[in-house]
């Protein structure tokens, strides 16, 4: 059997993680978005916008929530919306969401960073896209 003291020292590093919010990195310029409903491809694109507002108004949304980005304890969940900052023919950022999330690539490489978001921040999003 395991006492109190092996188990709080196992899980500790894990609570430790837990609280560690970092801010993420602005989103760049880009020229174009691709958007994804039904996968993680970049090449099955569902949508692609091309217009400055609404490409503006995306990264706008997203440099306004730079802080509260964390790393997932478990699993990541894998979205279910997806765009994809393009600025010529290279994908230069990402911004995505699912239930209560809102998820980004840290430009250094690694795991999807997480953000909890409100109903109303991802109807904002969803909004954005359409």
């Amino acid at each position: 059997m395991i006492t109190k003291r092996a188990f709080l020292a196992a899980i500790a590093p894990l609570l430790a993680g837990c609280s560690r919010f970092e801010a993420a990195e602005p989103l760049p310029e880009a020229d174009r978005l691709g958007v994804t409903y039904k996968g993680f491809d970049p090449r099955r694109l569902d949508r692609e916008i091309i217009d400055p507002g609404q490409i503006n108004a995306i990264i706008e949304f997203a440099n306004a929530r730079l802080d509260g980005w964390h790393y997932p304890i478990a699993t990541m969940p894998a979205g279910d919306t997806h765009v994809f900052l393009c600025k010529g023919g290279n994908i230069v950022g990402y911004i995505g969401a699912t239930a209560g999330v809102l998820l980004r690539y840290p430009t250094k490489g690694g795991l999807k960073f997480l953000r909890n978001a409100t109903d109303e921040e991802l109807k904002q999003f969803h909004d954005l896209l359409i």
